[in-house]
C-alpha cells in the first residue's frame, strides 16, 4: 500500500518499475496506490507499459485509508523527501510494517528491523529484498507491524500536545 499524492517527489515511478521483479517473486502481488495528482495518468500508462496493470491498482483519493492499511501486508514509500510522513504513520497505527526510502522524515519513525525497513534512495534491489523479506516471513511481518503500531502511538495528537506543553514550559 502506498498512500501519496501523485507528484514527482513521491516517486511512484520507482514502485511501478520494481513491480515486474516483485511479481516474479510474489506472483499474487498487488500494489495499491491511494491518492490523486498530476502524475496519476502517467503512472497508469507506465504500469500498462511495464505489463503490471493487473498487479497495480490506482484507487484515487480515499478517506478510508485505515480500511486499506488494516489489510495491507506492507506500507511502502519511495518518496524522495518527506517532512514527517503522516501517511506512513497512519498505516503504522493499523499495524502495517513499513518499507520506505531513506529520508529525514522516514527516519523519524522507521527503526530498521523493528518498525520496518529503510532502503537507499532509488535502490530497487534493496527495496525488493525488504518487501520479499516481509512477504516470506509472516511472523516477522506481524512482529514488525505490532512494533510499528506501538511507535506510532508516540505521534498521536494527545502525545504531541504533551510534548509541546513540555517545550513551552521550558521557555515560559
Amino acid at each position: 500500500l502506498y498512500v501519496a499524492e501523485f507528484i514527482s517527489r513521491k516517486n511512484h515511478r520507482f514502485i511501478i518499475e520494481a513491480a515486474p521483479e516483485l511479481r516474479a517473486a510474489i506472483p499474487d502481488l498487488k500494489v495499491v496506490f491511494l491518492g490523486r495528482g498530476v502524475l496519476m495518468e502517467q503512472c497508469c500508462q507506465l504500469a500498462e507499459a511495464f505489463g503490471v496493470h493487473d498487479n497495480v491498482r490506482f484507487m484515487g483519493f480515499r478517506t478510508d485509508v485505515a480500511k486499506f492499511a488494516q489489510v495491507a501486508d506492507v506500507a511502502i514509500s519511495a518518496s524522495r523527501h518527506e517532512g514527517l510522513g503522516i501517511a506512513l504513520l497512519e498505516q503504522m497505527m493499523c499495524a502495517a510494517p513499513i518499507v520506505a526510502s531513506q529520508d529525514r522524515g522516514h527516519r523519524e519513525f522507521v527503526e530498521e528491523g523493528r518498525t520496518g525497513f529503510l532502503f537507499a534512495q532509488e535502490d530497487r534491489q534493496e527495496f525488493i529484498s525488504k518487501v520479499k523479506t516481509l512477504h516470506n516471513d509472516p511472523a516477522l511481518r506481524m512482529r514488525i507491524g505490532a512494533a510499528a503500531q506501538e511507535k506510532a502511538e508516540k505521534f498521536t495528537l494527545a502525545q504531541s500536545m504533551q510534548e509541546m506543553k513540555k517545550i513551552y514550559a521550558r521557555f515560559l
